[in-house]
């Protein structure tokens, strides 16, 4: 339909309770620091994992529900490795596309 949108569920395993959130329009807006290896696979191709360089520390923004206001935050460790994940798949790119 024409109709385009960016909404990611993220795991936040550096929140307590290792909620699921939504996150709509999310972009990612800094990355800071050296990139770090690590495994990384993904349901979109089973069977198969590989080693993926990823930042450690991001910015992101996107829209909060339900205040639908735009904020920004600052995602560390393996849950920016996720945002970045999945972020990736918004712009068609799968965590293979990386490996050697």
């Amino acid at each position: 339909m024409g109709i385009s949108r960016r909404v990611i569920a993220v795991q936040r395993f550096d929140k307590e309770g290792e909620p699921f959130e939504v996150y709509p329009n999310v972009r990612i807006i800094a990355c800071r620091g050296e990139k770090v290896p690590g495994p990384e696979g993904c349901l979109s191709v089973p069977d198969c994992r590989g080693t993926v360089s990823r930042y450690r520390d991001i910015d992101i923004s996107y829209t909060s529900l339900p205040e639908l206001k735009d904020c920004t935050e600052t995602v560390c460790g393996f849950t920016a490795v996720i945002f970045q994940h999945e972020c990736d798949h918004l712009d068609g790119v799968l965590y293979t596309d990386y490996l050697d």
